[in-house]
């Protein structure tokens, strides 16, 4: 990839007239046009008034049939799907994988964990017991996902036994949790949303984690957030905001959003995306 100007997502300024070498799926160098010469026989894409990006992930997906073809268009070139049909999750992977379907980079968790504090799962089940929760990682271990997703209707018995099991397995365990600080002191690494971060300071403050009429996010005392996010730097919890879903509808963003989707809908190029969606 020749001429183009790169921002190559580390905080560096961006490169001019970038050279990037991309041998088989993988980033072989990346240097200045007349410092970095091309290999003899490569495939020379120009790209002046251009502009290189690194590719974007989009970490929390509950994938649709019709969605696959929607990512790389946009850059995306890896996805997560976090809590969909384990059977149904995999193959489309493998799809990927092959090839037969044209998409991103998949990773998977199948059918989430889920326990007797709300509905069943994809498959009709949830764990009832430790014994169960430990199982059904196992399960899903030997299925074949890449990481494990946990749903806070589980109880704290059964989040603790499930990171020990995905401990023992090498796989990584995210998802939903009733409170970021009791999670993160079991082992757990990865978080979605926000709600988890505002409910463990409403039960700091004394006060009711799931407050009537409103959400957790909107109850909290903002000026609380600070130390309780200085602290999960420090532990290197990663928490992913979904800003789409929970982030921008909680701040003045949502305005920003409604008008790119009132124009995106229009694209003749989505006509295949269903028109309830």
């Amino acid at each position: 990839l020749e001429g183009g100007t790169l921002i190559d997502g580390t905080g560096r300024p961006p490169t001019a007239n970038a050279v990037v070498i991309v041998e088989g799926s993988r980033i072989k160098a990346v240097g200045v046009r007349g410092q970095l010469a091309a290999p003899s026989g490569a495939n020379v894409i120009r790209l002046d008034g251009r502009t290189i990006l690194p590719g974007l992930i989009d970490g929390h997906v509950h994938l649709r049939e019709y969605q696959l073809p929607m990512f790389l268009p946009y850059g995306v070139t890896t996805i997560a799907d976090i809590h969909n049909d384990t059977t149904w999750s995999l193959a489309q992977r493998e799809a990927l994988k092959s090839g037969r379907i044209k998409g991103p980079r998949m990773f998977v968790s199948g059918a989430r964990v889920t326990g007797p504090g709300g509905p069943p799962t994809t498959d009709g089940s949830y764990v009832r017991d430790v014994a169960e929760a430990r199982a059904y990682v196992r399960e899903l271990k030997t299925a074949g996902v890449d990481h494990i997703k946990v749903d806070l209707t589980i109880t704290d018995d059964q989040l603790r036994a499930v990171i020990e099991e995905a401990n023992a397995a090498g796989l990584r365990v995210l998802g939903h949790t009733q409170n970021i600080k009791n999670a993160v002191a079991m082992g757990m690494k990865h978080m979605e949303h926000m709600d988890t971060m505002a409910r463990a300071l409403l039960v700091e403050e004394g006060r009711d984690p799931r407050p009537a009429g409103t959400t957790p996010e909107a109850a909290v005392n903002p000026k609380l957030f600070p130390p309780l996010i200085a602290e999960m730097v420090k532990q290197q919890v990663y928490v992913n905001a979904t800003l789409v879903l929970s982030w921008s509808g909680g701040t003045e963003r949502w305005k920003d959003q409604a008008a790119l989707a009132a124009t995106l809908v229009k694209d003749p190029n989505l006509a295949f995306v269903p028109a309830d969606v």
